[in-house]
């Protein structure tokens, strides 16, 4: 059975949804979404004997906003870690989607040895997406929308229509095969209403984007599995494929048929088996 449990941590009071007993698996969400669209894995992976746990973000209601406003992937990657400490679980499967994705490699890179799996989706580790935000005209044109977010704008522009421009989103980023997910998109209007969710959820791009990307990323060096939806809307399927020297044990690369961006939730049973496959092989 899912519930919703409260997870305080030295600087964020956190909410999740949680399932099952045993091993703990973190479930991290992205842009725009919450803990809602994981509820497939929260299902499966429970009944396979591990501590599913899903956290709204930093600043994602009904989780708390940082009292510093700050946003930067790396104190979100040390979100999960002090999770795992109120959890106690000294280490965890770590599974992220979009922005989760990128805090579960942080917490990787923070603490590999607490790390046994890592498993992302979405969005890829290492320069290949910035080069294409800067030399790509079809992936400039797919990430308008991180753009417009950089301005003042933005901030009127999220709530009108009761969110509209989510709806579009969603609608833009998701496969051919992909039916209106009522219960997911609905929990994330639910949330953006909420004061607060919207000026955090801009604020993971202004904070990102606003100083140069790094010249260097540091090798991820815990075992590691990338899962891309073929039609993603939202970042090419061109930019998946992994940069094999960025991990120290390697990365294995499952780009999924049929899936747009949301592709545990577009594709949940075909997630759910790679997941698990990669798991028991270790």
């Amino acid at each position: 059975m899912i519930e919703q449990i409260s997870i305080p941590t030295p600087e964020i009071q956190f909410q999740a949804l949680a399932a099952g007993t045993g091993p703990l698996m973190l479930l991290v969400h992205g842009f725009p979404d919450t803990p809602h669209s994981y509820r497939s894995q929260l299902d499966y992976f429970s009944q396979q004997g591990y501590r599913v746990v899903a956290p709204w973000l930093r600043g994602y209601a009904p989780s708390s906003v940082p009292a510093d406003g700050d946003y930067g992937v790396m104190s979100v990657g040390q979100d999960l870690l002090n999770i795992m400490d109120t959890l106690d679980s000294q280490q965890a499967i770590l599974v992220g989607h979009d922005w989760g994705a990128g805090a579960v490699n942080a917490a990787a890179l923070l603490a590999p040895d607490r790390v046994s799996h890592l498993i992302s989706s979405a969005v890829p580790y290492g320069p290949a997406l910035m080069q294409g935000l800067t030399a790509s005209g079809d992936q400039q044109r797919r990430s308008w929308y991180v753009f417009f977010f950089l301005t003042a704008l933005a901030d009127y522009a999220l709530p009108i229509n009761d969110f509209a421009l989510v709806k579009r989103l969603w609608d833009e980023w998701t496969g051919p095969e992909w039916l209106p997910e009522g219960e997911a998109l609905t929990a994330v209007l639910d949330c953006f209403r909420q004061p607060g969710s919207v000026s955090a959820a801009l604020a993971y791009y202004r904070q990102t984007f606003a100083a140069p990307p790094p010249d260097q990323y540091l090798p991820i060096q815990v075992p590691a599995l990338y899962i891309h939806g073929e039609q993603d809307g939202c970042i090419g399927i061109e930019f998946g494929e992994p940069d094999q020297s960025l991990y120290g044990q390697g990365c294995e690369y499952r780009p999924v048929p049929g899936a747009g961006h949301f592709v545990h939730l577009e594709q949940a049973g075909e997630f759910n088996c790679l997941v698990a496959e990669f798991i028991a092989n270790g």
